[in-house]
């Protein structure tokens, strides 16, 4: 789930046409700010939703082997 600016919702928008599924979200965006609601659109593969943004339920966690394989790679 990718949050997508406003700035650029709109310009895929105009570029797209108004029948893209980004002209499409960008008028359920308005039109739910138009109701007072604190919205952003997400980008989920090649659909858009809109929603609140999510809050985080538990604390990232860190996977070690992960970091060691990347240190690993920027050396060689």
């Amino acid at each position: 789930m990718v949050l997508v600016s406003d700035e650029d919702l709109q310009r895929l928008a105009e570029e797209k046409g108004p029948t893209s599924a980004e002209a499409q979200a960008l008028a359920q965006l308005k039109s739910q700010r138009g109701q007072d609601l604190q919205v952003h659109c997400f980008r989920v593969g090649d659909m858009y939703v809109t929603g609140t943004l999510p809050e985080a339920t538990e604390p990232a966690s860190v996977d070690l082997d992960i970091i060691d394989a990347l240190r690993k790679s920027r050396k060689e």
